[in-house]
């Protein structure tokens, strides 16, 4: 029964985690949400999506030595672009790109892309498209590359 008075004024004594962070979250407004499309997708969804698309744009954002290894997904009427992951060559081209085009990017295995993915939806483009996998697993489903 001593115990009960103790507890009652820890209560008291102590606001509640709810009213905590309503509190927080009433003086801080969350940053706005991006409104774009980013879908990771298989290499078969990938190809046929860049097929049908009519307003779209392939960007490959894997380094030099990696092309000449593994070839580039090269697709009649689908506009091609190399952007280099590092340095400011990508951030400018994030800067110019218009957010109405549907972009489809990749890389070697599907990390660097997914992020320049993320980087696109931020600065406002619509739809981007990442190839899950990368380059590997457009190889490993039987499509085609080129030479660059």
């Amino acid at each position: 029964m001593r115990l009960l008075p103790l507890f009652a004024a820890v209560f008291l004594l102590f606001p509640s985690c709810q009213e905590a962070s309503e509190s927080s979250s009433a003086r801080e407004a969350p940053a706005p949400k991006p409104s774009g499309i980013l879908a990771s997708v298989a290499a078969a969804e990938f190809a046929t999506r860049l097929q049908e698309d009519d307003i779209k744009m392939l960007v490959d954002v894997r380094t030099q030595e990696e092309r000449e290894r593994d070839g580039i997904i090269m697709l009649e009427g689908v506009e091609a672009q190399h952007w280099a992951f590092s340095g400011e060559d990508i951030q400018d081209r994030i800067e110019a790109i218009d957010p109405e085009i549907h972009l489809y990017v990749y890389c070697a295995s599907g990390g660097r892309s997914a992020r320049v993915g993320r980087m696109l939806i931020e600065k406002g483009s619509r739809e981007v498209y990442n190839l899950n996998g990368g380059i590997g697993a457009w190889k490993a489903a039987g499509k085609e590359t080129t030479a660059p």
